[in-house]
């Protein structure tokens, strides 16, 4: 299994991390509870479903940057750079999703994501750092 940070790093991990696990399908803004500090993972069933990146856009807005928002199941390495824009602070990619697109794939999603998306440009203007520090200023 490996998890796809946000940060620009890309690991094997053993086990996935324990979180609290919603469906799209089911879960609307107050399926967290205010001041949850768990992991929460959004499950993906379908590449072409994008109501996972709604939900973790909702989660984010009410949440803010407290909460760790992780994106599992069916995510293609094309989307990466999308999930982080909806909020998204990890994508989980089982062995099979990394065979079958393969870890070029993935290299080069990181780099299209975190690389231009966050680390291109300069850090007090770049889309992390405004989404951070928007929802830091009333803490």
């Amino acid at each position: 299994m490996w998890i796809f940070h946000a940060s620009g790093t890309l690991e094997s991990i053993d086990e996935a991390p324990a979180t609290i696990t919603l469906d799209p399908e089911a879960a609307d803004n107050d399926a967290v509870p205010a001041g949850t500090n768990q992991s929460v993972a959004i499950t993906f069933k379908s590449f072409a479903d994008g109501r996972g990146f709604s939900l973790a856009r909702r989660l984010r807005e009410a949440h803010g940057s407290g909460l760790t928002l992780i994106a599992i199941g069916h995510v293609l390495p094309d989307q990466a750079r999308h999930a982080f824009q909806s909020g998204f602070d990890q994508i989980l990619i089982s062995d099979n999703e990394m065979e079958r697109y393969g870890r070029q794939a993935w290299d080069a999603a990181l780099q299209n994501a975190v690389g231009t998306l966050y680390l291109g440009e300069t850090s007090a203007d770049g889309i992390w750092a405004r989404r951070h520090s928007l929802h830091q200023v009333g803490a």
